[in-house]
Order: C-alpha cells, then sequence, then structure tokens
C-alpha cells in the first residue's frame, strides 16, 4: 500500500509559502506603492495582514498533513493511543472486568482515508506549541514524535505567537487582542530578534507587521523565514 512522504508534505508547503511571500507579497507591495491612491499605508497594512492571516492557515493545515503523513508512514503509536483511549472510556461506563475477554484490533497501516475518518473529519490541531509536542508524543512514534520535542524555545513561542495573530485577526475580539499580546510579550528571543514587544499593546497588526526587526527586515518576512525554518526541522 503506498504511503504518505512526510518529507514530500515539508517540501509542498515550503513551496506554499515560498511562492506566497517571494512571489505574490513583493509584487502586491510593489503595486500599491507605484499606485496613485491616498491611502498606501492603510492598504500595505491590510495586504500584511491577509498575507499573514494565509500564513497561519497554510501552518494549520501543514500540521495536520504532517501528523497524518508520520501516522500513515507507522501507525504504531497512534494505535496504541486509540486503543488506550478506547478502553478507558469503556472503563469509566463499565467495570474493567467486563473487558477480560475483550480485544480491540487496529489494522497495522492506516490509510489516510481511514485516519480521516478517526478523526472525524477534522483537521489535527492544537492550542498551544505544548498541546502539538504532547500529540505528536501520543500519536507518532518516538523518532517522529521527538522531533516537535526539539523544537527550542523560540521556536514554541513564535508558533503560539503566529497561532495568536492568526486568531486575533480572524476574530478582532478583546479576548483574542489579550492572548496576541501575552504572545508578543513573550516571543522575542536569539531567533526571534526584533518580533516582541515591551508594554505597549499591538492594536494594529498590520503595522506591527511592517515593523523593521535589527536585522533590517520587517517581522512579517521574518514569521516566514523562521517558520519555513521550523517545518524544515520536522522533516
Amino acid at each position: 500500500m503506498r504511503k504518505s512522504n512526510p518529507k514530500n508534505v515539508v517540501k509542498e508547503f515550503q513551496e506554499e509559502i515560498k511562492q506566497l511571500f517571494e512571489f505574490y507579497y513583493p509584487l502586491m507591495v510593489s503595486s500599491i506603492e507605484r499606485s496613485s491612491v491616498s491611502s498606501k499605508i492603510s492598504l500595505l497594512n491590510t495586504l500584511s495582514e491577509q498575507t499573514f492571516f494565509n500564513l497561519g492557515v497554510k501552518w494549520e493545515r501543514f500540521v495536520n498533513d504532517i501528523f497524518l503523513a508520520y501516522i500513515n508512514t507507522n501507525s504504531t503509536q497512534f494505535n496504541q493511543y486509540i486503543r488506550e483511549q478506547a478502553l478507558k472510556i469503556a472503563e469509566e461506563q463499565f467495570s474493567r472486568y467486563a473487558f477480560e475477554y475483550t480485544s480491540i484490533n487496529l489494522p497495522k497501516h492506516l490509510s489516510l482515508k481511514k485516519l480521516e475518518e478517526y478523526i472525524g473529519g477534522f483537521n489535527i490541531s492544537y492550542k498551544k506549541s505544548k498541546d502539538l509536542i504532547a500529540k505528536a508524543r501520543n500519536y507518532l512514534v518516538h523518532s517522529d514524535a521527538i522531533k516537535f520535542a526539539r523544537l527550542t524555545e523560540d521556536d514554541r513561542n513564535l508558533l503560539d505567537a503566529l497561532k495568536a495573530i492568526r486568531n486575533y485577526i480572524a476574530h478582532m475580539s478583546r479576548s483574542s487582542s489579550d492572548s496576541m499580546n501575552r504572545a508578543l510579550l513573550i516571543v522575542e528571543g536569539p531567533q526571534n530578534l526584533g518580533l516582541g514587544i515591551n508594554c505597549k499593546r499591538v492594536i494594529n497588526v498590520g503595522f506591527y507587521l511592517r515593523g523593521k526587526t535589527p536585522s533590517g527586515k520587517r517581522r512579517i518576512t521574518v514569521y516566514y523565514e523562521r517558520i519555513y525554518e521550523i517545518a524544515e526541522k520536522l522533516k
């Protein structure tokens, strides 16, 4: 049976975001800057928000795809986890002695279609980077799960900031604003220079993303480059 290749999943994701940030985004920026509209800054801020939101959505889809690819390649740990969870739920409903002669048989290899059925048709998602690492530990064999566990503190903080900013752009609520600003207070680090904030709240996300880091690059570009690097670590 043909199996999904995790390395190909990473490569396809990297190519997608490379096209987004090295072709689409600079092309649109150039188009706006050469236009005669009076609200160029506002348009550039909006473009930055939309492009970043696209990055966040693509990352979330990538997380789902890389998990499915790894499980599809070796479903030993996933099967064990499903079996343990099924028995745990059953024991909560009935006496554990009722399962003395009961076994749960799962196929040795799970097809991508069957995997999607197991997770109910939804993407494998997470709230915080620590939850992502925990899911990798539960679902993936050690040699694959360790790739997530080895993400640096800066990697994890950046992923939390990415998700928080994406959620704020999507919802624009007070709660999502608070979550985003908390994430931005701790994202700063050796690998994330210039991405953090001090005590001022970020209100205009586009303005924040277009701000420059000590390297001279805009924050939105650094986010893209860091996400590209993090995906590479998960091969």
